[in-house]
């Protein structure tokens, strides 16, 4: 008696293709990734910069901001240097404080970035959160391994973003030399610190740990320019952290506008235009709350209590 055929196993066949598929089609893509040309190469001076000793560049409404402090607060900010940049800016600094100063430049991108040839490039990916979730270490490594990967390729780097394409236009080099800043500045009178955080967000509170360190072992003398890549965002946050360390009766509210008229970012009022940014405002907000609390109680208990270790119990 011969056996029925059964027609499962091509049903079955068909259907695990196309659940493989489907599972395939719902999972996250991996984000796509540019090579960014970060900053003018013709620039006479990097965008956004400012110190705190100079005039409101933006105009206000109601009272004017306290400036206590501030006026005597040496630090600067702005977006990506280039190599010719960097000169200009150890020139200007030092013109600026009228006194002897350790240049100290503060770099806070965790993306993957530095120079090829002459130019300041990145590794882009969506929203600029190349290295997001990296330790420091790793994304120094990535950062210096991406850098190498560049030497022997002929590369086109494009200016991204709503300004920089209006502003200057991609350039196509063969890379024969690379450079972190840290290597640039090796051969000069200024120094190099990184406190690497993703774009738009909040330190992790090890950064933050290691930030609190270095500006208490600061020498007298010493100069912080701050720098992300468009010296908005993450630059505007590390100087509003650095004015509230320096000036501890000042009120929160008021570095946050004084840091937004002498041209940073308004942190606290920010419109996200998506729903990433729109969680990343609203956790750093909330963060930068917390630290402000944070500065009011370690400065009354005079305790020396670390960030993290603070955090753990609110």
């Amino acid at each position: 008696m011969s056996r029925k055929k059964s027609n499962w196993f091509p049903w079955g066949r068909a259907v695990y293709v196309l659940l493989a598929l489907l599972i395939a089609w719902l999972a996250p893509a991996e984000a796509k990734s540019y090579y960014r040309l970060d900053a003018n190469p013709a620039q006479g001076q990097p965008r956004n910069f400012r110190t705190m000793n100079g005039e409101w560049q933006r105009e206000f409404t109601g009272e004017e901001p306290s400036r206590e402090g501030l006026d005597t607060l040496m630090a600067s900010g702005s977006g990506q240097l280039t190599e010719v940049t960097l000169e200009w800016l150890r020139g200007r600094l030092e013109q600026e404080s009228q006194q002897p100063i350790q240049i100290y430049l503060v770099d806070l991108r965790q993306e993957p970035h530095g120079y090829a040839n002459d130019l300041a490039v990145s590794l882009y990916k969506e929203n600029n959160q190349a290295n997001r979730n990296k330790n420091p270490l790793t994304a120094e490594a990535n950062g210096q391994a991406w850098l190498n990967s560049l030497l022997g390729k002929t590369i086109e780097f494009f200016p991204l973003g709503k300004t920089d394409p209006h502003v200057f236009q991609p350039v196509m080099v063969s890379v024969d030399r690379v450079r972190t800043e840290e290597q640039v500045l090796a051969g000069t009178t200024m120094r190099y610190a990184r406190f690497a955080t993703p774009a738009s967000s909040w330190p992790e509170p090890v950064v933050v740990d290691a930030f609190l360190d270095f500006v208490r072992d600061l020498p007298d003398n010493a100069w912080l320019h701050f720098h992300c890549h468009a010296g908005s965002g993450r630059t505007t946050t590390f100087l509003i952290m650095y004015d509230r360390l320096r000036n501890r009766d000042v009120p929160l509210d008021t570095i946050v506008q004084r840091q937004y008229l002498l041209g940073g970012a308004n942190i606290l009022t920010l419109q996200p235009k998506n729903s990433f940014e729109e969680r990343a405002y609203s956790h750093r907000t909330k963060m930068l709350r917390l630290f402000d609390r944070y500065i009011t109680e370690t400065s009354q208990n005079q305790t020396s209590l670390s960030w993290s270790a603070w955090l753990k119990h609110q």
